[in-house]
């Protein structure tokens, strides 16, 4: 049955954009608004709780509803650090609304806030429940919804609010980050066949490990693998031969490989006798998302947005990692990525939402929960 579209209270929904985007958030400095989204969810009758990360660091849950099947929505509360224009300072300039944190995850986080107050105030009741989880860090270490699920929390299908424009991510690559370090003998720079430079052995066996990443086949909607030296360090004058040096790496996944299996090349590269003076270490993990375009969460928001919008949405693949991902790895669950806003304005020097996404954002949200959890208790 289709449902009667929820209403959405866009003064509220803009409201609480602005105040989230005022409370500046960057990791590992998310408490003020985490403080400031309990209070929020307390005053729309819910009962939040908190699940530690670290000391003085929580994710924060509520939910609407009690038992299964559980749909969770997800929004992480930090934010890059400020940037040229992109402070923590809402501005309402004509049809967007600016400052830092609006698309990215600001304004996605304050569209699901305001969906399950409209699922509250719809009077439907639902079978199984709806979450609200908002996680950390998903900017740095990624640690937010990883610490959440091996605290034990558990869900059947998952939404991450990201800016999508409103179309369902339902695959992303994967990525391996590594610190490369390399060891040789200083000498002086007049006689650089007496030392052993650091730098040029770090490069060779960059570009070697560069061959091993990039031996991927294409995925149809994420493209082929990629593979990003991002910093290169070591040395300290040009009439000295560097005895140390260190690369920093950025290693891109697509499916159906996975993070192990790139680590084992790389295990297996600095293996070799040439290598003796090179060692690595991991330094960030993410691995691909692979969710199918024609499961039920995917269907169900494309018909959502269809009736929000008239038309429905698409989907795509990301080449960035998001926090989709540990749901599906660790619980082997349908997740997807879908919000409002752009990711072009995402981590920009300008960054701002379009109202418009906002509204049809929160609406999407909503219509989601409702098609997939209520039962429509007036029979209108």
């Amino acid at each position: 049955m289709t449902r009667r579209v929820p209403e959405i209270d866009d003064r509220y929904l803009l409201d609480l954009t602005a105040r989230l985007v005022n409370v500046e958030s960057p990791a590992p400095g998310e408490a003020p608004v985490v403080d400031l989204i309990e209070r929020e969810l307390e005053g729309l009758g819910l009962r939040p709780r908190r699940l530690p990360v670290e000391a003085g660091r929580d994710n924060l849950l509520a939910s609407v509803g009690e038992g299964e099947p559980a749909l969770c929505f997800n929004a992480h509360a930090d934010t890059v650090p400020p940037a040229g224009e992109s402070v923590a300072e809402a501005s309402l300039v004509g049809n967007r609304l600016y400052g830092l944190g609006a698309c990215d995850d600001k304004g996605p986080m304050a569209a699901m806030i305001a969906a399950v107050r409209a699922v509250i105030e719809s009077g439907r009741s639902l079978h199984g429940r709806l979450d609200l989880l908002v996680s950390l860090e998903e900017e740095s270490e990624g640690r937010g919804v990883r610490s959440a699920l091996a605290g034990g929390y558990r869900c059947d299908r998952v939404v991450v609010a990201e800016p999508t424009r409103l179309e369902v991510v339902n695959c992303h690559a994967g990525a391996l980050f590594l610190e490369v370090t390399a060891t040789g003998r200083a000498f002086h720079g007049s006689q650089p066949q007496m030392g052993d430079n650091a730098i040029e052995k770090v490069w060779a066996f960059v570009q070697a490990l560069r061959e091993r990443a990039l031996d991927q086949a294409p995925h149809p909607a994420i493209g082929g693998p990629s593979f990003n030296l991002g910093a290169l360090r070591g040395g300290d004058r040009p009439n000295r031969v560097p005895e140390r040096a260190t690369a920093l790496v950025d290693m891109r996944i697509v499916p159906p490989l996975r993070v192990a299996d790139l680590q084992e090349r790389a295990e297996a590269l600095a293996a070799e006798p040439q290598w003796r003076d090179v060692s690595f270490r991991t330094v960030k993990t993410g691995e691909p998302l692979d969710t199918p375009a024609d499961c039920a969460l995917v269907r169900g928001i494309q018909q959502a947005v269809a009736e929000v919008r008239g038309t429905p949405c698409g989907t795509e693949g990301w080449r960035g990692w998001t926090e989709a991902e540990p749901f599906r790895t660790a619980l082997g669950i349908e997740s997807v990525v879908f919000g409002p806003g752009s990711l072009e304005q995402a981590h920009s020097t300008e960054e701002y939402i379009e109202i418009e996404q906002l509204r049809l954002g929160a609406r999407a949200y909503a219509q989601t929960a409702l098609d997939m959890l209520g039962e429509d208790t007036h029979g209108d």
